[in-house]
């Protein structure tokens, strides 16, 4: 008693006196606004599922990246695009509108009438399904309908424990509600801000940084955009071994289209063996203009198909070991002789591209078009000579299983030479979208599947009727599988899945471009798969003629050997080329198959060849 007293007195010693009607107002003073414990409950709940995110999805991804639950997102492991790979938290932010709205109706509009009420509440729902309808369907579609259902529930479950267990600080208990809502507007402009430069430098690479920051693709083609077309002053003769060719057509490459949206690291070593500015294009066919003294392949008004490559004899040295053997690819000259450094058209300052009215080449570069081949076919002798030299870097043995990984031009032009080359080869391709199923059968091959992950891998083993090795976590394997493997993708999801549907022993051929990422490389090592790659074209031996790729590809052409009718969809003026990089990266949806520039164009002509319909733009 006397302790309780003293205790008392002790605590009276150190507060003023209060009257009733101030003690009154001081116990008001300390109760929280209601609207401020409530929002601070919801930023609280909303960081609370980011910072989960961050933590065990991002602990997943790069430590136990085969230990995560396949049922949560059965997709996980064999995903194209990078970012789906981590866990969409901000799903769980949709779920607060209707608890936002619920604050903003008891706290604001208590007093308000009826009919603005209802109309409160009309908009908020209307937003709401809007944005679960939009931001759902896109987790549907990647199969993520359980992660999206976990989010949903994780949500409710973090806003149920601070309701009940009233976890708030101390500090905000004694905020007005004008300072919480401009907390909540600075809260929310941060978080968004540190978003849009943070979820491309860790999840994507900084190449994606302008679409994570709000900016449509058309920012990489914009007049802010270092790609444009400009009027530069006209190329000339080189040399007494130059030719001047004007360029009829000149086919956009995955390549230009990588460099053109930035999608490479700021690693690549490729970066060495380039200089700036430069004129773009190198998938070209046109007609000579004027030819040099000293010129003998060609002359003028001949109809020419263009080999890039810029090794020793554009060069003017003396042939290296590589190209004596014809390995242009491998030139060890490329950044040597008469002018800037750069493997091929498109990637050197000094000798311009072929988007472009006019080309200074060298005439080693040049091969002569024969009269039956016409303009429409010969652009396609790049794209079929890089897929040629990459067959034939692993030919397949008749009878064997091939695999063509990709419906672009390369997977077009690889089925194409596989049939008409290795006739008794079973065919198989890999691809996105169904639409090309009628052009693929009609190149050839013998199955089309566009299935991906764990599903492709279960399909194609049913097709070879092998049975599937089902590890405890992660997509499945064949032991038996395919024997040649040519990915014109070279994305982490066609090497994993290649790995994984490949024969012991078999050979995968990587020529396709993409920016790199980790795969699941264990069947490499178990089944003692060869991995090569492959990097344009020279010289090759087929049928026991030894001649440069595009040599060997005209000489197709004019015997019959090959249908390239219709991969042409889309024809573009140099004045468009912010379309024609748009068509040609986003092929989803405008349906193109080969993309070209027509200096002569005056507006674009697109084909849907899909439906058997041409239309004029």
């Amino acid at each position: 008693m006397c302790v309780a007293e003293h205790r008392s007195v002790f605590t009276n010693f150190h507060t003023k006196p209060l009257t009733a009607g101030a003690d009154v107002a001081a116990s008001e003073s300390s109760e929280a606004d209601p609207f401020v414990v409530d929002s601070a409950r919801l930023l609280f709940t909303f960081f609370s599922v980011v910072v989960i995110d961050v933590m065990v999805i991002s602990l997943m991804t790069h430590r136990l990246r085969f230990w995560f639950p396949q049922w949560l997102d059965p997709q996980w492991a064999t995903r194209r695009d990078p970012w789906v790979v981590y866990s969409q938290s901000y799903f769980a932010g949709i779920f607060m509108i209707p608890i936002l709205c619920r604050l903003v109706d008891h706290h604001f509009l208590a007093t308000a009438g009826a009919a603005w009420r209802a109309a409160f509440w009309s908009l908020c729902l209307i937003v709401f399904a809007f944005v679960l309808w939009w931001k759902g369907s896109l987790m549907l579609e990647y199969q993520k309908h359980y992660e999206a259902l976990g989010w949903a529930t994780l949500t409710g479950v973090i806003w149920t424990i601070t309701r009940q267990t009233g976890i708030l600080p101390e500090c905000v208990r004694g905020l007005t509600r004008r300072q919480m809502l401009r907390g909540l507007l600075f809260g929310v402009s941060l978080f968004f801000l540190v978003m849009s430069i943070m979820d491309p430098v860790v999840q994507l690479g900084v190449q994606h940084l302008l679409w994570s920051a709000g900016l449509s693709i058309g920012a990489f083609v914009s007049g802010w955009a270092p790609v444009r077309c400009q009027h530069v002053p006209d190329p000339a003769l080189r040399g007494d071994d130059w030719v001047l060719v004007e360029p009829r057509l000149a086919g956009v490459c995955g390549s230009d289209v990588m460099q053109v949206f930035i999608k490479a690291d700021f690693d690549n070593p490729l970066s060495a063996v380039v200089s700036a500015p430069h004129v773009m294009g190198h998938e070209v066919v046109g007609t000579v203009i004027e030819t040099g003294v000293a010129v003998r392949r060609v002359r003028k008004g001949d109809r020419v198909a263009v080999s890039p490559l810029l090794c020793c004899a554009p060069r003017g040295l003396p042939a290296c070991e590589a190209c004596q053997h014809g390995d242009y690819p491998l030139c060890r000259r490329f950044f040597d002789g008469r002018f800037a450094k750069g493997t091929h058209l498109g990637t050197c300052s000094d000798v311009g591209g072929g988007f472009a009215e006019a080309m200074s080449l060298h005439e080693s570069m040049l091969f002569p078009i024969p009269q039956s081949v016409a303009f429409d076919a010969a652009v396609l002798a790049d794209p079929f000579a890089v897929s040629l030299h990459a067959v034939l870097r692993a030919p397949p043995e008749p009878g064997e299983t091939a695999v063509v990984y990709g419906s672009g031009s390369l997977g077009l032009m690889a089925i194409l030479l596989l049939r008409s080359l290795f006739p008794k080869t079973r065919l198989l391709v890999i691809a996105r979208h169904p639409r090309v199923k009628s052009l693929v059968h009609r190149l050839g091959a013998d199955a089309l599947f566009t299935s991906q992950g764990r599903e492709l891998v279960r399909e194609i083993g049913e097709f070879l009727k092998v049975p599937l090795r089902t590890p405890l976590f992660g997509s499945p394997w064949l032991q038996s599988g395919v024997h040649r493997i040519y990915d014109t993708v070279g994305s982490s999801e066609t090497l994993e899945v290649g790995v994984r549907i490949a024969n012991p022993r078999a050979t995968i051929v990587i020529v396709g471009v993409a920016p790199p990422r980790r795969f699941e490389w264990t069947p490499l090592y178990f089944k003692e798969l060869a991995l090569l790659g492959s990097n344009a074209y020279g010289l090759e031996t087929v049928e026991g003629k030894r001649a440069n790729c595009i040599e060997i590809y005209l000489d197709l052409l004019a015997r019959n050997r090959l249908d390239v009718e219709g991969l042409i969809t889309h024809r573009y003026p140099l004045e468009c080329y912010a379309d024609a990089f748009v068509a040609a990266l986003n092929k989803r949806q405008s349906q193109a198959i080969k993309v070209i520039f027509d200096p002569r164009l005056k507006t674009p002509e697109i084909s849907a060849a899909t439906h058997g319909l041409n239309r004029k733009l």
